[in-house]
């Protein structure tokens, strides 16, 4: 279903190596150590932020791959709690590591 305003969404959790291939076969391994959190768009996140509504969006003809090292649970309390203290992101240091190789379908 689609949200009533564009926002950021799909953001996978846990994730340990993530790969985006194009039609022709060749593609993009990114992998974390310990591990990431990740999304692939046809969209930037200022895209997102910039549209209104879901027609204001235009696909671009790139894949946009977001790798993060955590993100701030959900929740802003502007209608509803906000997000609970085990899903809050307070400041601290982290080693955090990305390997990117191009791999290919083949």
């Amino acid at each position: 279903m689609p949200y009533l305003k564009p926002q950021e969404n799909g953001n996978k959790t846990g994730v340990r190596w993530i790969a985006v291939i194009g039609k022709d076969g060749l593609g993009l391994l990114a992998s974390a150590m310990p591990d990431m959190e990740a999304s692939v768009h046809h969209y930037t996140a200022e895209d997102f932020t910039l549209a209104a509504h879901e027609h204001e969006l235009i696909p671009r003809d790139e894949t946009i791959l977001n790798l993060d090292c955590r993100q701030n649970g959900l929740g802003s309390a502007s209608c509803g709690p906000g997000p609970l203290p085990e899903y809050l992101l307070l400041p601290c240091r982290v080693n955090f590591a990305v390997r990117l190789k191009p791999c290919s379908r083949a």
